[in-house]
């Protein structure tokens, strides 16, 4: 995704959707006691 150059406006929004899912979904955090965003939220409410 860095330095990418997207064709359309669409495709550019779609990318950023993906990597901020990524970011919530799947993405580990070691300030998070090695969880995801969205875990620890569920684990902490």
């Amino acid at each position: 995704m860095l330095f990418e150059k997207y064709e359309s406006f669409e495709k550019l929004s779609k990318a950023i959707e993906e990597y901020i899912h990524f970011c919530n979904h799947k993405r580990l955090q070691k300030r998070l006691n090695d969880l995801n965003s969205m875990k620890y939220r569920a684990k902490t409410t």
